[in-house]
């Protein structure tokens, strides 16, 4: 390579760089780049993809000293009056759990496994365990939970909404629509991505907007004579995020680049086969010269046979009666091996596995080295103490505190069931019951090796078998 760089400054404010190489393309030779006097500097400017993101309410700026005594001189961002845009758009999380199964199915399960195994009303006090259902505050109770809001909406169903728009904004609404009384008496859910935060002097609410329609809520005061008799209210969850006060951080955002890269791929992968042509490739034409025809019928049946799935395969055939007439195809198009993409959309799974905290047993997937199902049975413990209980509590805490003070029921609460684990215990008490199976057999059944057995005599084999038919009778017996 024969390379040569010359630097010419004039009297105007720019530097023409002359580079002089046999390697570089004219458009990039010669190039003018328009300078300000002085000092030539340079600023690194990161071009990676974040979804969603809005940069001017998450600015990098200086960290300032400030004394706070209490946290209403705390000092607020965001303009008052306005409704506060969230950090990252919530259309772009909505529109991420299409891009990736693994990443919509883990919003799912955590959902399922937190608010949708069902609930049970139960007392405070264990003096009453043996009668509390006789308590007048259980048919109140119950009562409400069953009819829950004049739309029809089951209360479970209400839930699952919430704990669908927690565990993909972590953020979610619920509305609650009070009687005269002050009292609770419907329950409804919000849908995050139409509501947004809005201060006022010290006060916190909630403006929905459907198209060009606004509603405003304000903030569920547990306090009866401060709650707003003008509007409904809205019980509000959401995480801590240090960026923002009003929104957060969905847990699994740290993976949206490899979200984004999977669907990527596999849309490069659609594209491929469905629009451009299966193989690129230069038709080289030597001792001779390839007349207009001859290149109409080319690019005539490339453009029609070489487009699409059904015509991979498909073969053009040219010949020439001249034997000093050579043609031959070179492939130019770098090879894309299909290895390489499905290993970076496994490496994207895992990212995703562990940004939900999440695991292959809990999506259903068969990996290498697995031990069997004990394996799994472990799998389900961690995520249930790791995920599923703490999220659990936490929404339940925030139910039963509305339900005292909206309700006025301090006498009971709401328990959220937990999702059944015990698949290991069922699997061996199954196995058990099943006398017709070696012990090895059910060894391996249920995910350990199998023990080695000294050879047994005909007359043993006969004797085993022999009480395990007895053994099969006695159960049909029973």
């Amino acid at each position: 390579m024969n390379t040569t760089v010359k630097k010419v400054k004039n009297g105007s404010n720019n530097i023409h760089i002359h580079i002089h190489t046999d390697e570089v393309p004219e458009f990039a030779k010669n190039k003018k780049f328009h300078v300000k006097p002085g000092k030539v500097s340079s600023k690194y400017i990161s071009s990676i993809f974040l979804p969603g993101i809005n940069f001017e309410n998450s600015p990098p700026g200086k960290a300032s000293s400030r004394t706070i005594a209490k946290s209403s001189s705390q000092k607020e961002q965001g303009q008052f009056g306005l409704s506060i845009t969230p950090p990252i758009d919530p259309k772009t999380l909505a529109e991420m759990r299409d891009w990736n199964a693994f990443h919509d199915r883990s919003i799912r399960l955590k959902t399922i496994a937190t608010v949708y195994q069902g609930y049970d009303i139960l007392p405070d006090d264990e003096k009453n365990k043996d009668n509390y259902k006789e308590l007048p505050n259980y048919k109140k109770f119950s009562e409400f939970l069953e009819n829950p809001n004049s739309a029809g909406d089951d209360f479970i169903d209400i839930l699952y909404g919430y704990g669908e728009d927690f565990n993909t904004f972590r953020y979610s609404y619920l509305e609650c629509v009070s009687n005269a009384k002050g009292e609770l008496a419907e329950l409804y859910n919000m849908r995050a991505p139409e509501v947004r935060v809005k201060k006022e002097r010290n006060n916190i609410y909630f403006i929905q907007k459907d198209g060009a329609a606004e509603q405003k809520f304000s903030l569920y005061s547990f306090n009866r004579a401060k709650r707003s008799k003008d509007m409904n209210e809205v019980l509000w969850l959401k995480d801590y995020c240090s960026r923002s006060r009003y929104y957060a951080y969905p847990d699994y955002y740290s993976a949206s680049a490899d979200i984004t890269l999977d669907r990527s791929s596999v849309e490069f992968n659609i594209s491929r086969f469905k629009n451009g042509m299966m193989i690129d490739f230069i038709i080289v034409v030597e001792g001779g010269e390839v007349d207009s025809k001859v290149l109409e019928d080319i690019n005539s049946f490339l453009s029609k046979n070489y487009k699409g799935i059904l015509n991979a395969g498909k073969a053009l055939y040219l010949n020439s009666d001249d034997p000093n007439v050579k043609i031959r195809i070179e492939k130019v198009s770098a090879e894309i091996k299909d290895a390489s993409f499905l290993k970076q959309r496994e490496f994207s799974r895992d990212v995703v596995m562990v940004a939900h905290g999440m695991n292959a047993k809990i999506w259903g997937l068969a990996t290498a080295g697995q031990l069997g199902s004990g394996e799994g049975d472990m799998m389900f413990r961690l995520f249930e103490e790791l995920i599923g209980k703490p999220e659990r509590l936490r929404i339940q805490r925030k139910l039963n505190k509305l339900f005292k003070f909206g309700l006025g029921i301090d006498d009971l609460h709401l328990e959220l069931r937990a999702m059944s684990i015990e698949s290991f215990k069922d699997l061996v008490t199954g196995l058990n019951s099943a006398p017709w199976l070696t012990d090895n057999e059910k060894r391996i059944e249920s995910g350990y090796d199998p023990i080695d057995e000294e050879e047994m005599q005909p007359a043993e084999q006969l004797a085993k078998i022999h009480s395990q038919l007895v053994n099969i009778k006695k159960q049909i017996n029973a």
